[in-house]
């Protein structure tokens, strides 16, 4: 059950967001093709390895162009869509 803590508790200052991957680098436009249990964790699947990275263009401002080219690979490149 959720326990119940004093208000001051939002006063606090945020926690930084610590990134998994490299979207900052990624973000170049250049495609790359990433390989399960090398590039991303073994138990993810490529196709929700490739949602995460949409996320993380997002967040950037970005958009991803996927393909699932196997069960173990994936090609993503960032699209920037500002003028």
């Amino acid at each position: 059950m959720a326990r119940i803590v004093s208000e001051d508790i939002f006063d606090k200052e945020p926690t930084q967001r610590v990134e998994k991957y490299p979207y900052d680098e990624w973000t170049d436009g250049k495609p790359r093709v990433f390989v399960r249990g090398v590039d991303f964790d073994a138990e993810v699947k490529p196709e929700h390895f490739g949602i995460v990275v949409r996320r993380g263009f997002a967040r950037r401002g970005f958009r991803a162009r996927v393909s699932v080219l196997s069960d173990r690979e994936i090609a993503i490149q960032a699209i920037d869509d500002t003028p």
